[in-house]
């Protein structure tokens, strides 16, 4: 299992270790104007490849007046221009990272309960041991039992 979250982690790069392009926040009516003005083309032409009846929903587009434009709209775009519409994914962190803190997160609050108990009986764990179970428990929850640590 934990071989699969390292092939998936390295198919999904985090923001951290992608490219500036992929991660740097344009918004969708900056990224249109930009690549339609270095193309050269005027907004009455991009309408006209669009088969629209006039400029007004390209003027619109770019002044982020259309709000939540569907994918099929800018996809239709994105071929006006000459572009691919990309849609992905790109996890704030490294997904080992998040499922190593996660089962960590979790494994710390089962044993939490424990000690807990024991503590009310008086028989409190010393400091290493009750870590030494969270790392067992952690290890546990990484390998075999993944899903229980999002519960």
């Amino acid at each position: 299992m934990i071989k699969y979250i390292k092939q998936v982690s390295k198919k999904f790069k985090s923001q951290k270790s992608s490219p500036v392009w992929l991660v740097q926040f344009l918004p969708i009516e900056e990224q249109i104007k930009i690549i339609r003005k270095a193309l050269g083309m005027s907004q009455v032409q991009l309408a006209k490849k669009l088969d629209f009846s006039s400029n007004v929903p390209i003027v619109k587009m770019e002044k982020g007046q259309i709000e939540n434009p569907t994918i099929d709209t800018l996809k239709k775009y994105a071929e006006a221009l000459g572009c691919e519409l990309l849609v992905r994914f790109v996890p704030k962190k490294e997904i080992e990272k998040m499922v190593d803190e996660q089962a960590e997160k979790k494994a710390r609050e089962i044993v939490s309960l424990s000690v807990g108990n024991s503590a009310m009986e008086l028989q409190k764990p010393d400091d290493d041991v009750i870590e030494d179970e969270i790392e067992e428990l952690k290890y546990d929850l990484m390998h075999k039992k993944r899903s229980r640590i999002w519960n």
